[in-house]
């Protein structure tokens, strides 16, 4: 996946979503605890909820990325999973689409090949996480994690989360091609996300399948593609 493809619009989706609720306490009964089978496992409570998601950068090492939460029917998002992270380009061996048509250019004329994927890292919030995105998928995982083993109760406020996302198209790019090359008919772009939310002892606070489809940026008449301009 391009830096230029995940800035290239609004990303806007549903999020289904599946909270831990506490379970029963043990019931005593004649000074005897006798657990019940409800607190054998866990209680969840579920949701859905409109969200959109937007990626903005400045074309060279800051970015922003953005969730906005909308209507709901049942539990919502959490908001300790967070809609706004600043973030700061660490590695991005994509290049973009000028750089691949260099590359192809090349590779026509017998010189190097065109790599297929490429590896874009970003250090989020002052480096508490980063995300990695690498061929269609993409990572985002805290850089450090509580102490577990600590009973200072500290770890209560130290929720963490993790996402792990796939990026689908309905038509299939040729190797060595962008789907912003100057030619090309920009296909359907889909991006499916798991995101977990972890209290501070480890245990699961919430989970969230998001299911995104990318509303593109029409640009202006006679401007270039990635000008600014309306949406589709």
């Amino acid at each position: 996946m391009e830096l230029f493809a995940l800035v290239s619009g609004v990303w806007l989706g549903d999020a289904v979503v599946r909270s831990q609720t506490p379970t029963n306490s043990p019931s005593k009964s004649k000074g005897v605890y006798e657990d019940t089978p409800e607190s054998q496992f866990a209680n969840w409570s579920n949701g859905v909820q409109k969200v959109a998601q937007q990626l903005t950068w400045d074309y060279e090492t800051k970015l922003q990325c953005k969730t906005d939460s909308g209507r709901s029917m049942g539990d919502m998002v959490h908001p300790q999973l967070k809609a706004l992270a600043m973030g700061e380009l660490v590695q991005n061996e994509m290049g973009g689409a000028a750089r691949r048509r260099r590359l192809l250019r090349e590779a026509k004329r017998g010189g190097s090949s065109v790599p297929s994927t490429g590896l874009i890292c970003i250090d989020y919030d002052m480096g508490a996480s980063v995300g990695v995105y690498i061929g269609s998928l993409h990572i985002r995982i805290p850089r450090f994690l509580p102490n577990f083993s600590s009973n200072d109760g500290n770890n209560n406020n130290q929720a963490f989360y993790t996402e792990f996302g796939v990026f689908q198209s309905r038509r299939v790019i040729p190797e060595g091609a962008s789907m912003f090359d100057d030619d090309a008919e920009l296909p359907e772009v889909f991006y499916s996300k798991l995101s977990r939310l972890y209290n501070g002892d480890g245990s699961l606070k919430q989970g969230v399948s998001t299911f995104y489809s990318l509303k593109r940026m029409v640009p202006e008449e006679g401007t270039p593609r990635l000008a600014k301009g309306t949406f589709e």
